[in-house]
């Protein structure tokens, strides 16, 4: 039954995304916006025209999930709240580290490590394994959710496609993600902590951490590791995973530098004109949509009540980094996701003020 229910949505729905492949295409600049050095440079709310009554609703919200954070506004450090530690104080942001990861594809493709996204991964490379339909499967469907492979790690938290055919439906869990970063860990030929401190990090700034998980990523000179995995265990503070929102507010350029393609960023907070099904085990019907939300190359966005998309990174524990370049405005929020901090406060409270923060 759930094949058929597939091959239908495949027949109505599926579009390829368009290609993304190396792109020197510089974003245009903005007039007034800056990047920060060792520290972001402060500024009062009233003068980048914070509305002062929302950016206290929001304090509110985050005083309420015992989280840290920090508003950014063109450039600019407007508010930090530091509810769960000191400012400088780096948390596990679960599921926020497929953003992360997804960058590094990004970083992958315009570096000409990757020709094009829709590559096999398979000719890249060769231990990748999952299943009957592993030569068909492209970068493309991993970053999207939409390879169909089998969900393994903490798989019962997800619904599980069993070994789909790919490029039909974004069904989320951790594997699709899990299997890029194996894949970008070897044609980096490096740990992907590596990679993002090197390529990344040294220069937009900050620091991060990034543990491992039990998956050996086997290199072509005969050295293995355990892999960091795409999916989760990454370690950031609020400031820091913020640096990141602006690099993406930026088009992927850091003052002079081009990181990832303006067109990667585009097509990373472009809607999948695939299903994005629910995830959640067990779901209604394996053909319901997240009809508030969607998803891109590792980040979601949710509709505000305007119709407005909010693209950010999301993470267990109502943790995310949204980021709205019309507005200049980055705010990254992290916080634990122990039964301490339950309920959890996610995105959703938060999505009609991030929009309604500038006057």
């Amino acid at each position: 039954m759930k094949r058929i229910v597939l091959a239908c949505i495949a027949v109505c729905l599926y579009i390829h995304s368009p290609a993304i492949s190396r792109d020197s295409t510089a974003p245009g600049t903005h007039p007034g916006w800056v990047f920060p050095e060792k520290e972001w440079i402060k500024r009062s709310p009233r003068s980048l025209e914070i509305n002062t009554d929302t950016l206290a609703a929001v304090g509110a919200l985050i005083k309420k999930a015992h989280a840290n954070a920090v508003l950014i506004r063109n450039g600019y450090l407007v508010a930090e709240w530091n509810y769960d530690g000191p400012g400088d104080m780096k948390l596990e942001v679960q599921s926020i580290t497929k953003s992360i990861t997804s960058m590094l594809l990004g970083v992958a493709l315009k570096e000409g490590k990757i020709a094009d996204i829709h590559d096999r991964v398979k000719d890249y490379y060769p231990d990748f394994s999952v299943g009957p339909y592993t030569n068909e499967i492209s970068f493309w469907h991993l970053v999207t959710n939409t390879s169909g492979i089998k969900a393994r790690h903490y798989a019962y938290n997800y619904f599980d496609p069993d070994n789909s055919p790919p490029g039909i439906a974004s069904q989320y869990h951790n594997d699709h993600i899990g299997e890029l970063s194996s894949a970008l860990a070897y044609i980096f030929g490096d740990p992907l902590i590596k990679v993002l401190q090197t390529q990344v990090l040294s220069v937009i700034g900050g620091e991060a951490g990034w543990g491992t998980d039990d998956v050996i990523v086997h290199f072509a000179d005969g050295r293995q590791i355990n892999r960091n995995p795409g999916y989760a265990f990454s370690k950031w503070s609020a400031r820091d995973l913020a640096r990141v929102g602006w690099l993406y507010a930026n088009k992927g350029r850091w003052k002079g530098t081009q990181l990832i393609s303006p067109g990667y960023v585009d097509s990373s907070w472009t809607p999948l004109k695939v299903p994005v099904l629910q995830f959640s085990r067990p779901p209604k019907s394996m053909s319901d949509t997240l009809v508030d939300k969607t998803y891109g190359y590792g980040w979601r966005a949710i509709y505000a009540d305007s119709g407005e998309l909010i693209w950010y990174m999301s993470g267990n524990g109502g943790q995310f980094c949204a980021v709205v370049p019309s507005k200049g405005i980055v705010l990254a929020k992290i916080n634990g996701y122990s039964k301490a901090y339950q309920p959890y406060v996610g995105i959703e409270p938060f999505k009609n003020l991030i929009l309604s923060l500038v006057k």
